[in-house]
C-alpha cells in the first residue's frame, strides 16, 4: 500500500504520541517488561528491514515497546531502605503551613549518607517555629526519617506516590533531627529557588499580601499563596485554569514578548534565540511545570517551523509536545494536568475551526469586526469546553454551567490582568512606578476576586454528575467528531453523530439507582468512616477526618439518608465538612442522645452546629431505637437514652449498633472501651474491632460474647495491630492497615470481604 493512499505518513506524529501515551499506561500496570524489550528489538528489524508503511508499522511497534518498558522503570523504582538516613538537600519550594500545623516543601540536589539520589524529595515536618533561615534556596542538612510515599487505599483515593512521580520525585522525608540551615545554598537550584522566592516575595510586597499572592500565582504557579476557598470558587465557575500557569499564561508572554520585540525592530530570524532563552528562563522560574514547558515547546516548534518555511500543522505541533513532555515526565500521562491542556487545545485545533467555518442561515457569509471577534471568541470557548470535557467529568464530577457565558469575558480580562502583572514584575524595583503599577493591579486583583466569591457562592451553578467511564469516554469521542466533521456533513447526517454522541454522554453519568447491599470500611488511619449502601439507600457510619468518605460519594452522585457519629471526637467527624463543603445533601443525623454532654473535642462542635443548621434532620437515639433499613435493620445497643453524664468520657458512651444485613449481623462499636462493652456485646457473624484495636478495648470475654468469624480493625498503629491480631487469636482478621479499604458484600445466606490492596474470603 502506497504511502499516498494510506495516509499513514501524515498521521505518524500523531499516532507515535498515541502510542507513547499507551506504552506507558501498560507500563504503569503490567511487570512484563521484559516481553516488551524482545518486541522491541523485533520492531527494529521491521524498521530496518521495512519498506514504506510497514517500516511506518515497526516504528510505532518500537515506540509502543520501548514505552512499555521506560512505563515500568518509571513507576517502579528502585528505592533507598525506609530508615533515618542522614540527608544533604536544597530547599527548591515555597514552605506551605497547613491548619493542624505542618509544614512541607520540596528537596532538590539531594544526597543520602553522603549519596547523591536522582531526584526531588517531599519533606514534611512539624516545627513551632521554623528557623529565619529556612527559605527556598536554603542548604539544609541533619536526620530525616526517609519513607516510600503510599498508593492510593480508597475506591478513587487520592494516590500521593503517583502524584510525587509526576512532579519527578520518588521519596518522602518526615522530620528532622540535627536540623542545620545554610541559606543561599551555592548550587544552580539553590539560586534558582531563592530568585524565585525574591520575586514572589517582591510582587507581595508592591501589591500587597491577597493581590499578591495571586500575581506570583498566575506568573510563577506559586498555587499555595491562594486560598483554598478562591480556588474553589474559580472551579465552581469554570475559570480555574487561569489560576494554573498554563498555555494561556505563556501564550500572554509570548506575546508580549513578539510585541516588545517587534518594536525593538529586531529581525525575526534573530527572535528566535532570544525567544527560547526567555521561555526557558521563565521555564525555570514557573517551577518548571509540565504545562509552561509544553506551551513553549509548541510555540517554539511552531516559530522554527516558521523560520525553515515548512508548513506546521496545529495537530503536529500538539503531537511533538507530547512526546516531549513524556520523554522528561513520562508520569504526566495520568496527572489531570496534562489531559485538561492536551483536551483544551485539542478541541481548538478540531472544533475552533469547523465552528468558524460553520454559517448560520441568514449569518452574513464573511463576518467582519465585533461580529468575526464574538464569533471567534465563542468557537473558541466551545472548542475549549468540548476538549475538556471528558477530563472535567472523569476528575471533577462538575460541569460548570457557566462556564461558556464567562470564559470569553475571563479570558480577555485575564489577558490584560497578566499584562499589568508583567508589568508590575518588570518595574517593581523602579521607585515610584512600581509602587504606582502595585496599587493598579492590586486593586483591578481586588476587583476580580471579590466578584468570582460572589458569582461562586451562588447556587445551582454547578452540574453535580457521576465519575466518567469507558462510555462516557466514547460519547465524548462522538461528540468531538460531530463537532470537528460538523460544516462538512449535509442534511440530517449533521446531528446524527452530535446525537449520538451527546445520548451515550448523558446515560452513562446519570445516576442509576444503586443495587445490592455493601459496606465499605474506609482507610483513613486512626479515625473511622464507613459508608453503607444498601439499595438506594446510603448510610455514612462516621466520617473519618479527611474527604475521604465525601470523594467517594461525589464520584458516584450519591446523596446521604443518614449520618450516624457514634461520639463526637474529631477522628470520627472531621470528615462531615468535606461533605457540607462539597455540597452533598445530608438528609438525617442521627446522634446518641445527650452527646454534647459527654467531654467532646471542641473544636468539632462548630462543625456539628454546622450540620444540625444544614436542614437535616436530627434523631436522637439510645438503647433499643430500631432504625429500619431495606435490608434488614440497625439496632442501638449502647448507649441508654439520657444516660450520657455531663463531662464523661465520649468513647464510653459511643454508639454501639447491631446491623442486620440480609440475616448476617455487624456489629460495630465506634471507640466503645472494656468498660461499658459489655453492655452491648450480642452474638454477631462480623465484628468491628473497637477504638482501632487500642488496649483499653475489645477485652477477651467481650470478643466471646459476640463470637464473630470475622474481625475487621480500621486503624493505622503498628502496635494496636499487633495487639488485634492477640486478642482476635484464630479468628480472621482484616485490617485497613493492611487490605486497605474492606469492601464488605451482603447476599442472602452470606457474604464476602475483598480488600482494596488485595485479598478475598467469601461465607
Amino acid at each position: 500500500m502506497s504511502t499516498e493512499k494510506s495516509g499513514l505518513g501524515r498521521w505518524m506524529l500523531p499516532l507515535a504520541a498515541l502510542t507513547m501515551a499507551a506504552g506507558l499506561l501498560a507500563g504503569r500496570a503490567s511487570a512484563a517488561w521484559g516481553w516488551a524489550a524482545g518486541g522491541a528489538v523485533l520492531a527494529l528489524a521491521a524498521v530496518i528491514l521495512g519498506r514504506e508503511d510497514r517500516r511506518r508499522l515497526g516504528l510505532l511497534a518500537l515506540v509502543l515497546c520501548l514505552a512499555v518498558v521506560y512505563g515500568w522503570f518509571t513507576w517502579h523504582p528502585a528505592l533507598p531502605e525506609s530508615r533515618v538516613w542522614h540527608v544533604r538537600g536544597v530547599v527548591s519550594e515555597e514552605i506551605r503551613t497547613e491548619a493542624n500545623g505542618q509544614h512541607k516543601t520540596v528537596l532538590q540536589e539531594v544526597t543520602l549518607d553522603g549519596e547523591p539520589w536522582p531526584g526531588g524529595a517531599y519533606w514534611s515536618f512539624y516545627a513551632t517555629e521554623t528557623p529565619a533561615a529556612l527559605a527556598p534556596g536554603a542548604l539544609v542538612e541533619g536526620d530525616f526519617s526517609l519513607y516510600h510515599p503510599g498508593t492510593a487505599e480508597n475506591p478513587g483515593g487520592f494516590d500521593f506516590r503517583e502524584y510525587l512521580l509526576q512532579r519527578g520525585i520518588g521519596i518522602g522525608l518526615y522530620g528532622s533531627t540535627n536540623l542545620t540551615v545554610t541559606p543561599d545554598a551555592p548550587s544552580f537550584p539553590g539560586k534558582l529557588a531563592a530568585l524565585r522566592h525574591r520575586l514572589i516575595r517582591g510582587l507581595c510586597d508592591a501589591m500587597g499580601e491577597e493581590a499578591g499572592g495571586y500575581a506570583a500565582t498566575m506568573l510563577l504557579g506559586a498555587r499555595s499563596l491562594v486560598p483554598t476557598e478562591d480556588r474553589d470558587a474559580f472551579s465552581r465557575l469554570g475559570i480555574g485554569h487561569i489560576l494554573s500557569v498554563s498555555g494561556f499564561h505563556v501564550g500572554v508572554l509570548y506575546g508580549l514578548l513578539a510585541l516588545l520585540l517587534g518594536l525593538l525592530r529586531v529581525p525575526r530570524r534573530a527572535r528566535f534565540p532570544l525567544q527560547g532563552l526567555l521561555l526557558g528562563t521563565y521555564c525555570l522560574l514557573a517551577g518548571g511545570g509540565a504545562p509552561v514547558i509544553r506551551a513553549s515547546v509548541i510555540l517554539l516548534l511552531r516559530e522554527w517551523g516558521y523560520l525553515r518555511g515548512r508548513q506546521t500543522e496545529p495537530l503536529h505541533l500538539l503531537s511533538g509536545a507530547a512526546i516531549f513532555t513524556l520523554l522528561i515526565r513520562p508520569a504526566q500521562v495520568t496527572a489531570a494536568g496534562f489531559h485538561l491542556t492536551y483536551g483544551a487545545l485539542l478541541g481548538l485545533i478540531l472544533v475552533t475551526p469547523t465552528l468558524m467555518h460553520l454559517r448560520l442561515p441568514g449569518a452574513p457569509l464573511q463576518p467582519t469586526g465585533i461580529r468575526r471577534a464574538l464569533r471567534g471568541t465563542l468557537a473558541a470557548t466551545i472548542g475549549v469546553q468540548a476538549g475538556i470535557l471528558l477530563p472535567m467529568l472523569y476528575w471533577y464530577q462538575e460541569l460548570p454551567l457557566l462556564s461558556l457565558l464567562l470564559n470569553g469575558l475571563v479570558l480577555a480580562g485575564a489577558s490584560l490582568l497578566l499584562s499589568l502583572y508583567w508589568l508590575v514584575f518588570a518595574l517593581m524595583a523602579v521607585p515610584g512606578v512600581g509602587a504606582w503599577l502595585g496599587r493598579l493591579a492590586g486593586a483591578a486583583t481586588v476587583g476580580l476576586t471579590g466578584a468570582v466569591r460572589a458569582l461562586g457562592s451562588l447556587e445551582g451553578i454547578v452540574l453535580w454528575t457521576r465519575q466518567a467511564n469507558l462510555l462516557t469516554a466514547v460519547g465524548c469521542l462522538l461528540v468531538l467528531g460531530g463537532l470537528a466533521w460538523l460544516w462538512r456533513m449535509k442534511g440530517k447526517r449533521r446531528l446524527v453523530l452530535l446525537g449520538c454522541g451527546l445520548l451515550v454522554l448523558v446515560l452513562s453519568v446519570i445516576p442509576w439507582p444503586h443495587r445490592g447491599t455493601e459496606w465499605i470500611q474506609f482507610s483513613v488511619g486512626n479515625a473511622d468512616a464507613a459508608v453503607l449502601m444498601d439499595e438506594e439507600t446510603v448510610w455514612v457510619v462516621d466520617a473519618g477526618e479527611d474527604s475521604t468518605v465525601s470523594t467517594y460519594l461525589h464520584q458516584r452522585r450519591m446523596g446521604v439518608d443518614t449520618l450516624v457519629l457514634t461520639h463526637l471526637h474529631r477522628d470520627h467527624v472531621a470528615g462531615a465538612a468535606a461533605l457540607l463543603d462539597d455540597r452533598i445533601p445530608i438528609r438525617r443525623v442521627v446522634l446518641a442522645d445527650g452527646a454534647e454532654n459527654a467531654a467532646v473535642d471542641v473544636e468539632v462542635m462548630p462543625l456539628v452546629e454546622r450540620l444540625l443548621a444544614s436542614g437535616a434532620q436530627v434523631e436522637r437515639v439510645g438503647r433499643g431505637s430500631e432504625l429500619p433499613l431495606p435490608s434488614g435493620r440497625a439496632t442501638v445497643l449502647w448507649p441508654e437514652a439520657g444516660g450520657i453524664r455531663s463531662g464523661a468520657d465520649a468513647n464510653d458512651f459511643s454508639l454501639a449498633l447491631l446491623f442486620e444485613l440480609h440475616g448476617t449481623r455487624l456489629y460495630t462499636t465506634g471507640d466503645l472501651t472494656s468498660r461499658y462493652a459489655h453492655y452491648s456485646a450480642v452474638p454477631a457473624e462480623i465484628c468491628k474491632l473497637a477504638h482501632h484495636g487500642a488496649q483499653n478495648a475489645n477485652a477477651p470475654e467481650d470478643l466471646a460474647a459476640v463470637n464473630p468469624q470475622v474481625l475487621l480493625l480500621s486503624g493505622g498503629d503498628e502496635k494496636r495491630l499487633e495487639l488485634s491480631r492477640e486478642k482476635a487469636g484464630k479468628t480472621p482478621l482484616w485490617a485497613t492497615q493492611e487490605q486497605g479499604a474492606l469492601l464488605l458484600r451482603f447476599e442472602d445466606g452470606g457474604y464476602t470481604i475483598q480488600g482494596f490492596c488485595g485479598g478475598r474470603l467469601s461465607r
